[in-house]
């Protein structure tokens, strides 16, 4: 079964990867990023581009909302790495997860 899946930092590494991937295999993919014009090759290819900066809670409620509006409830997934402190103190501390929104 498809999936609609939500990736954050899809602009690049990891994420960039992973939305590649997701998009050859069929499946809806939102990328999310400050910067969505890093994404058009992305967007291109059929991925929805979402604005979104991590440190801000108001900008996670609001992409969540955008990726809501425009999928069935409970089919949305979303990829991404969850800082548990500051980043620029060391190791990410966090870790990857995937979470039904």
């Amino acid at each position: 079964m498809k999936k609609v899946v939500l990736i954050t930092v899809a602009s690049s590494g990891m994420g960039k990867s992973t939305a590649e991937i997701l998009i050859a295999q069929g499946h809806k993919v939102y990328g999310a990023a400050r910067r969505v014009e890093r994404m058009q090759d992305l967007a291109d290819k059929g991925m929805g581009l979402v604005a979104l900066d991590l440190t801000d809670e108001d900008s996670i409620k609001a992409a969540v909302k955008e990726v809501e509006l425009t999928t069935p409830p409970g089919t949305t997934h979303w990829v991404g790495i969850w800082p548990k402190g500051p980043v620029i103190e060391g190791a990410l501390g966090g870790k990857a997860m995937v979470q039904s929104v």
